[in-house]
């Protein structure tokens, strides 16, 4: 089987279940999502496919703030 490099396998210790996530996109989606979700870290970390993704989300919010 080829190495696929957008396929990321994710274990959840506290359920004990397996599961898997294709397409960067869809794993940065589903980190963001997890990092809303956990009261402990609520929307302290955002994360990016790409440094002009990131670059062009901190430009919004720089606006936003004025």
């Amino acid at each position: 089987m080829p190495y696929l490099n957008n396929h990321f396998h994710v274990y959840d210790q506290h359920k004990d279940i397996a599961f898997q996530i294709i397409g960067k996109s869809n794993f940065i989606r589903w980190i963001n999502n997890e990092n809303e979700m956990n009261s402990v870290y609520f929307g302290r970390y955002k994360y990016f496919t790409t440094y002009t993704e990131m670059s062009d989300f901190l430009i919004k919010k720089r606006k936003e703030k004025k």
